[in-house]
């Protein structure tokens, strides 16, 4: 079973590589075909990469993947049974903003500022029309902490801090916080090593914050939360290993 497993995604490999040096189809053709084998795409070495654009250039395709996986915040909470197809389309959205890991506006590293600004606007103005802006407001903080370091080596850029506080939203700025926790990934340690890495972490974003306390406040605060997390959480390992 694995190895036709290993078969079938090593075939759709090779026919995705040959519709991506095609000049006759679209990429919106590449896009609605990585869509319909975004399973077998996710666990290859090509990944769903159009969709994944597509998403970090159309604000209104953001919005309509999220309303199929979050109820509207204006529906009555009311117990129903969802069919096998809507729960499977709901699974697969939910998948698909798990992994989508670009940025709007970013190429190569570098970001433009008035790209991301005017996504986040559309992509906003689109959720409240389908009554998810607030969950959608926390898929956007997600997205603002992948967004790439000043070069100064300081997060977030004063871009991305003043669009923090223009958004001047609770759940964009928890969305933050949880893609910088999601951003560390795995990581091992040893057995008796305590909250060392934990410590460092915390110090960085306490570094982090000093840049913006005179002009900032709200993206200052939220640093200095995320850093008292990171606080919490490097006791909690000392006690461990201890």
């Amino acid at each position: 079973t694995q190895m036709i497993s290993y078969d079938i995604s090593h075939n759709i490999d090779l026919a995705f590589d040959v519709l991506d040096k095609s000049d006759s189809v679209s990429q919106e053709e590449i896009g609605r075909l990585e869509w319909i084998y975004f399973s077998a795409l996710t666990s290859s070495h090509r990944q769903p990469k159009v969709l994944y654009q597509q998403l970090s250039c159309d604000p209104s395709l953001f919005a309509l993947v999220v309303s199929f996986v979050y109820k509207s915040e204006d529906e009555q909470e009311v117990a129903s049974d969802v069919d096998e197809a809507t729960a499977a389309l709901a699974m697969r959205c939910y998948e698909l903003l798990q992994r989508w890991h670009w940025v709007p506006g970013v190429t190569d590293g570098v970001l433009d500022s008035e790209q991301l600004r005017d996504w986040i606007e559309k992509a906003r103005e689109e959720c409240q029309k389908k009554g998810i802006r607030k969950t959608s407001d926390s898929i956007i903080g997600e997205v603002l902490a992948r967004t790439p370091k000043d070069s100064g080596g300081f997060w977030p850029s004063k871009d991305v801090a003043d669009i923090i506080e223009q958004l001047a939203s609770e759940e964009v700025e928890l969305g933050i916080s949880i893609g910088i926790y999601n951003k560390r990934g795995v990581f091992g340690k040893a057995i008796d090593e305590g909250g060392i890495q934990e410590k460092t972490l915390a110090e960085t974003y306490e570094d982090h914050s000093e840049a913006f306390v005179d002009t900032h406040p709200r993206t200052t605060a939220m640093l200095k939360k995320v850093a008292r997390g990171y606080r919490s959480d490097a006791h909690r390992e000392d006690l461990r290993a201890e």
